[in-house]
This record gives structure tokens, C-alpha cells and sequence, in this order.
């Protein structure tokens, strides 16, 4: 027994030795073979069509370290409808934002802010949608983070349509969640623009007067019109620094930038026309009063018509910063955590990935072909040993009885 498996050990190390030998005879062959499925992986990688891939993360503007979120007005409204439809639960804010980008109307905005219309040449919005369904979104592990990612063809398209979702989301969220506080803060810019009209109409009135009857102005109006330019100026640095603080997390096309842009511009003109009416004095002492009673009657009316409109403006920018403050705590607004920035390269096909495997497909049927091809030979050479086929069926069985015999 010890001796037919000390046979079989030798026969299997003879047969091992007859391969590498064959294998080294075909080693040329091998090597074509491989430098041709090397240079194949090449060429597929170089000429198959390149993908990109952007992605873009946000997380709501609310959250404050859990997926819970206490909620008013509308926002809350909004999230029990959520819950009703069975797309969150529990106050999650991550299964609404990713239910609605996926809704068409999101989507129209992505198609209409990246034209992807007329990039793709389409017809319609349905079919420009059917493009969208390339961008995925997903949960961040271990966090409360939102991201998207889009591949495409067009590095800045795919760029382009990851940072449009989150202006989309909160483009739609806005519009879902304007609540009381919001339309309330609404009604109040409108009213204080009006108020502030009719402060200037009002000053402008009383300088008139003044300058035709001989008054000069009064040291207590000259610091009535300073205090009102110095709290425009006092809003302007805010509404400032709020932009900045914007612009290191989104981009100059989010709709809150724009707000905030469009709130500096009107304080800047308010501030410019209040300037412009502002009363100058032309003299430190009190000006005397010789005019009719009349005249001083009517002074005194216009200057108290002044005065109210002053009082009425200041209550109205009080009461506009305190709905602004409600309004931004009900909004269900997102903030990007990282922008999605235009790919370098692609991700599709990976050129080295494609070079490995055909060298490694290469090498594989150089190996195959060096077996066969060393069978082949082998085959032929022990058929021309024998005078006849019969001969060598003959001592096939012999072999074969050999190997049973062994195996016992």
C-alpha cells in the first residue's frame, strides 16, 4: 500500500513537471497572448463612452442631532400629512426630502434650471425627466445627511443637476411650508415699504414748508432722521453678514442668497433716499419763530404728521424683524454640506481596472492554449508509436486497469 502511493506521488510530480515544461515551451505563445489581451483592455478603456459622477450632501437647516424635529404652523402640518401617507414617521424629515425629489416637481425645476431640453434636445418635460433617472439619493450612514449623486456624460451637467436638487428641495419646501408667520412677515415688508414712503413724503413736506416760510430745522428732527438712517445701516451690516454666512454653504443661484441680496439692495436704497432728504443744520442755535400763527400752527401739524410716521415705521421694523425670526423657524429649509464640484475624471470605464483584466483573460488563455496545444502533441506523437488504432485502444485498457489496480 505504502508503495503504490509513494508510485502515485512520483506520477503525479511527473505529470506537474510535464505541464510546467510544456507551459515553458509555449512561453512565447503565453506572452503574445497576454500582451494582446493587455493591449485589447487598453483600447475598450480608451474608446468605450466615459461616464461622471457628482454628488452633492445636505442636511435640514433644523436638525440639531437627532431625527426628531419640533415643528409649528404649516412645517408641522407638512409633516403629519407626510406621516399619514406613510413616507415618514416619528417627525423624520429624511423620508419627506426624499420623497419629494423625487416628485415632478422638483424634477421641472432641475429640467429648467440645468435646460436640460435643449442639452439633450428633447421634446418634452416628460422626456427630460426620464434622463433624471440616473441621479440617486441616499441616506449618509450615521447621520441625518442627504446625498445625491447624478452620472452622466457631461461632467458639468452631472455637477450642475447634483447642486439644482437641493435649490429645487428648498425651493419646493419654501413654497410648501408658508405658513401664517411667513405670509404675515410678507404683509409687513409691504407695509413698512409703504410706511417708509410716506415718512419720506411726510419729511419731504415739512422741508418744504420750513424752506418757504424761513424755519430752519431743528436739532431734535436732525437726530429723529440720524437715528432711523443709523438703524438701516445697523440692518444693512446684518443682512451682510448673513450673506456671507450663506455663501460658504450654498451657491449664488439658491434662492436664499437671492432674498438676502435683494434685502441689501432695498436697505441700500433706503438708506440712499433717506440721504437725500435728510434735513442739514445751518445753525447750531434755535431758530426764532416770527411768522404767524397760522404758519406756526401748520408747523406744528406738519412736524407732528412727521413724527407719527417716524413712530409708525420704527413699530413696523420691530414687528417685521420678529415675523421674520417665526417665519424662518417654521420653514423645513436644507443646507448643502458639500457642493458638488464639476469631475475631473470618470468614473466609467476605469482604464487600469479594464487593463488588468484583459492582461489577466490573456494570460489565462495563453495558459489553456499551451496545455492544449501540449496534449495535442503529446497525443500524436504516442498515436505514431502504434502500427494501429486497435493497438492503441489496447493499451489504453491497459492504463486504465493499472490505475484501478492501484486504486485498491
Amino acid at each position: 500500500m505504502t508503495t503504490n502511493l509513494h508510485d502515485g506521488s512520483v506520477s503525479e510530480d511527473s505529470e506537474l513537471a510535464k505541464l510546467l515544461l510544456s507551459i515553458l515551451r509555449w512561453k512565447e505563445q503565453i506572452l503574445k497572448l497576454t500582451l494582446l489581451g493587455c493591449v485589447l483592455g487598453a483600447a475598450l478603456g480608451y474608446f468605450l463612452e466615459k461616464k461622471y459622477r457628482a454628488s452633492a450632501s445636505f442636511i435640514s437647516q433644523q436638525h440639531s442631532g437627532s431625527d426628531s424635529l419640533a415643528l409649528s404652523g404649516s412645517a408641522a402640518n407638512l409633516m403629519n400629512l407626510s406621516m399619514a401617507m406613510g413616507i415618514g414617521g416619528g417627525g423624520s424629515t429624511t423620508l419627506l426630502y426624499l420623497f419629494l425629489l423625487k416628485s415632478n416637481e422638483v424634477q421641472n425645476y432641475v429640467v429648467q434650471k440645468a435646460d436640460l431640453i435643449k442639452h439633450y434636445e428633447l421634446k418634452d418635460l416628460a422626456s427630460a425627466r426620464a434622463v433624471l433617472g440616473k441621479a440617486t439619493f441616499s441616506k449618509v450612514e450615521d447621520g441625518d445627511a442627504i446625498r445625491v449623486t447624478v452620472e452622466d456624460n457631461d461632467p458639468v451637467i452631472a455637477s450642475t443637476i447634483a447642486n439644482e436638487y437641493v435649490h429645487a428641495l428648498n425651493s419646493v419646501l419654501n413654497h410648501m411650508t408658508l405658513g401664517e408667520a411667513e405670509r404675515h412677515a410678507s404683509f409687513l415688508e409691504a407695509r413698512t415699504k409703504i410706511a417708509f414712503e410716506e415718512l419720506r413724503e411726510a419729511e419731504k413736506a415739512l422741508t418744504a414748508f420750513q424752506v418757504a416760510k424761513g424755519v430752519f430745522f431743528r436739532k431734535s428732527e436732525i437726530e429723529s432722521s440720524g437715528r432711523i438712517k443709523q438703524k438701516l445701516e445697523d440692518s444693512l451690516i446684518d443682512e451682510q453678514l448673513r450673506l456671507t454666512q450663506l455663501m460658504r454653504s450654498e451657491t449664488q443661484a439658491s434662492p436664499r442668497v437671492s432674498e438676502v441680496q435683494s434685502n441689501i439692495e432695498d436697505l441700500r436704497r433706503q438708506i440712499k433716499n433717506l440721504s437725500s432728504i435728510a434735513p442739514k443744520s445751518r445753525s447750531s442755535r434755535a431758530p426764532g419763530i416770527s411768522s404767524s400763527p397760522e404758519v406756526v400752527a401748520q408747523l406744528r401739524e406738519l412736524e407732528r404728521n412727521a413724527e407719527i410716521k417716524e413712530s409708525i415705521y420704527e413699530l413696523l421694523i420691530k414687528e417685521l424683524e420678529l415675523a421674520k425670526a417665526s417665519a424662518a423657524k417654521e420653514r423645513l429649509n436644507v443646507v448643502f454640506i458639500d457642493t458638488s464640484e464639476v469631475p475631473q475624471s470618470p468614473f466609467f470605464p476605469n482604464k487600469k481596472l479594464f487593463i488588468a483584466i484583459g492582461t489577466a483573460i490573456g494570460f489565462l488563455i495563453g495558459i489553456l492554449a499551451a496545455m492544449l496545444g501540449s496534449g495535442i502533441q503529446n497525443f500524436f506523437r504516442y498515436y505514431g508509436r502504434h502500427e494501429s488504432v486497435q493497438d492503441l485502444k489496447t493499451e489504453i485498457k491497459q492504463i486504465r486497469w493499472n490505475l484501478r489496480r492501484r486504486g485498491k
